[in-house]
């Protein structure tokens, strides 16, 4: 299994040319798409107007390149992955409670 990290968000990730031991070779996340039109550069928005346009979910498509990148940088991939996983998760469990919550008041009241 390939080790897939976002890096679009760190500017200072070093791309080393010479390897050296402590370097690391990564698949990092290069950049995303939307197939159809591209109406902005913003791809949340571009898949939100494509897929009012077709009546259906556009693709979204992730591209990923194997880079040679150094330790310190290895680590603030690694978490802003940790970050990011987080982040979904908290907001997966504060959807559930409100929707829990929602549906014990609408219960209440019948």
């Amino acid at each position: 299994m390939r080790n897939r990290v976002p890096a679009t968000n760190i500017p200072s990730l070093v791309q080393l040319n010479t390897k050296r031991e402590d370097d690391i070779r990564k698949s990092v996340h290069t950049g995303a798409s939307v197939s159809g039109f591209n109406l902005s550069s913003n791809v949340p928005l571009n898949w939100f107007l494509n897929s009012l346009i077709s009546k259906r979910p556009a693709r979204i498509r992730n591209s990923y390149s194997l880079r040679t990148i150094c330790a310190t940088c290895e680590a603030k991939l690694d978490a802003q992955e940790r970050a990011r996983v987080k982040a979904i998760f908290w907001a997966a469990g504060v959807v559930i409670a409100l929707v829990a919550v929602f549906l014990s008041l609408s219960m209440m009241h019948k």
